[in-house]
């Protein structure tokens, strides 16, 4: 066998006896599927997978809110990029798959709000942060029983996985300048930041394109008059 590369049952044998963690084939499998380990090639699976093993592990025996999948995907894909480069499919996924989160438009708004303040700070600055000048006048925050629906539209998912990175670098400089800005979410965790910025760029996005739609409708009509 490639040195390289060790067996399932060795994997696992590893992960009980050096770190106590029991493991499962089903479980290995689980992390494949949610891209959080590369899945076994020939010779078997890379030594290094026993580093994240115990990462994912230990993030869910420190938080019991880690515990659940998706929320431990979006959690991993945002504080270790270099170690669990999930794909972004996935992590769309895992958003649309999030469950449950306490006070939910509470902390809708008060991201909606900091991303105000933090686009006006910009602008004064000289960045070019982009605004939303095009919403229509009765847009609102989504409530919560409409999020899943928004992230797994189909409609929406390229957009959605594409602006990935840029959620992931706006909580980053976010973090980095709470205090020019007056107002930070660092009380809200960090995985649940990146949803909601998923969730309110969905709901503009699909406001505006139906507004879009609405006018070149009323303006087809008026053409035929």
């Amino acid at each position: 066998m490639d040195g390289a590369r060790i067996s399932g049952w060795a994997l696992r044998q590893q992960a009980l006896d050096d770190h106590e963690i029991h493991l499962s084939c089903k479980q290995l499998d689980r992390f494949v599927e949610w891209g959080l380990l590369e899945p076994p090639q020939e010779g078997g699976w890379p030594r290094e997978a026993i580093e994240r093993i115990v990462k994912i592990h230990e993030v869910a025996a420190t938080d019991s809110h880690l515990i659940p999948m998706a929320r431990r995907v979006v959690f991993l894909r945002a504080s270790d990029y270099w170690h669990f480069p999930v794909p972004a499919p996935l992590v769309r996924r895992a958003l649309a798959k999030f469950g449950k989160v306490d006070a939910p438009y509470r902390k809708l708004r008060r991201t909606y709000a900091v991303l105000g303040r933090f686009t006006t700070y910009m602008a004064s600055q000289g960045g070019e942060m982009s605004s939303n000048p095009d919403l229509p006048r009765d847009w609102r925050l989504p409530r919560a029983a409409q999020w899943p629906v928004l992230l797994g539209d189909p409609s929406l998912g390229d957009q959605i996985e594409a602006r990935l990175d840029g959620y992931f670098h706006w909580n980053a400089l976010h973090q980095d300048m709470g205090e020019q800005i007056h107002y930070d979410l660092q009380d809200i965790a960090l995985e649940e930041r990146i949803l909601l910025l998923a969730v309110i760029d969905a709901s503009q996005t699909l406001a505006m394109r139906e507004a879009f739609r609405a006018q070149e409708k009323a303006e087809k009509a008026a053409s035929t008059k």
